[in-house]
Parts: C-alpha cells; sequence; structure tokens
C-alpha cells in the first residue's frame, strides 16, 4: 500500500515513519519496506535516526522517485521499461551516430554542421557523445516539464513556428521522432 507522509520539517516524520516501519516488520519480519526520498542526504539522514529510534534500521530500502517508479511500471506490465538516463543517453549517441548523415534530411543540417567542425573522427565521436549527453538531458526534461510538446511532436506538428528555437525544435523533434514511436516507445 502506498501512503504519503510530508512536512516541511524532516526531523517530525523520523517517529511516525518508525511506528510504520515497525509495524509492517512486526506484520512480515523478512518482508522489504520501502521509503521513497528526494535525494541520498535525505536517505541517509533517515536511516541514521531511524536506527537511533527503533535500534536497527534492517531490510528498509530507500529508492528515489523515478526508479521507484520506472520499477513498479516494469513489474505492472512485462516487457515495459522506463530508459534511466545512461540508457537514453546511449540511444541518442547511437541514432546522432547514423541519424545527421544517414537520413539527409534538411532538419539535420545544423546537427552536420556542428559535428563537421572538427575533423579528427576521435574528436568527431566525442563531440556526438557530448551532445547526447545534452540531448538526452533535454528529452527527460521535456518529458517532465513539456509533455504537450512531445505529444505534439509525435502527432507530426511543431509547436514553435519561428524565432530562434524554430531550427532547434525541428532537429530535435526529428531526432526525437527517429528515436520513439507514436506511443513514445523506444524503435
Amino acid at each position: 500500500m502506498l501512503e504519503l507522509h510530508y512536512s516541511n520539517r524532516l526531523g517530525e516524520l523520523v517517529a511516525p515513519l518508525a511506528e510504520r516501519i515497525e509495524e509492517c516488520q512486526r506484520q512480515d519480519p523478512l518482508g522489504r519496506v520501502t521509503v521513497v526520498v528526494p535525494n541520498r542526504a535525505v536517505a541517509e539522514f533517515l536511516k541514521l535516526r531511524l536506527a537511533e529510534r527503533i535500534g536497527v534500521a534492517a531490510n528498509v530500502e530507500f529508492p528515489f522517485l523515478r526508479g521507484y517508479l520506472a520499477r513498479v511500471v516494469s513489474q505492472a506490465q512485462e516487457g515495459l521499461h522506463v530508459l534511466e538516463a545512461d540508457e537514453l543517453q546511449l540511444a541518442v549517441f547511437e541514432c546522432l551516430g547514423r541519424e545527421p548523415a544517414g537520413r539527409g534530411g534538411a532538419e539535420f543540417e545544423p546537427l552536420r554542421r556542428y559535428v563537421a567542425e572538427v575533423e579528427e573522427p576521435a574528436q568527431r565521436e566525442l563531440r556526438l557523445f557530448q551532445l547526447s549527453v545534452r540531448v538526452a538531458r533535454l528529452f527527460r526534461e521535456y518529458s517532465i516539464v513539456r509533455p504537450a510538446m512531445l505529444a505534439s511532436w509525435r502527432r507530426g506538428k511543431t509547436v514553435v513556428a519561428d524565432g530562434d528555437f524554430a531550427e532547434a525544435e525541428k532537429w530535435q523533434r526529428g531526432l526525437y521522432l527517429a528515436l520513439f514511436d507514436k506511443d513514445a516507445a523506444l524503435r
């Protein structure tokens, strides 16, 4: 069962959390208790305070929200997998390695120019990798804060008609559509 507890003072959450963990562990001594946390500092703080409060904080895991939700999604439907940051970076890198040169579309011209600025193959590959890290970060950010834009891209529409972002949106949209199908699943 999912329970949500929040406060603007983390210390005030320790006592009720400790009580809930003790209750869960009495019901199932070998069962794992999951406490979703926003960052590593909160996880460490809770581990220490729980150990002080209940003696030993064993069999308690502290995943971050994104990782926890990815696990829930993959357990809910077999074959469904939420891409982690490094997996998305690799997919973007592989796509960048073949798309700008292989597709020949006009929307990829800014990428071709960017890569062509260096002549040595190793430097080009490094440049593509660095770009893939940035683009993967952008796509993850878009998935959180700009889902309507991604939905428009999947429907074949752009969001920005003109301006500074219009050219960037064209190649980003082309790359996104090369990576993901209409259901936002990796191709």
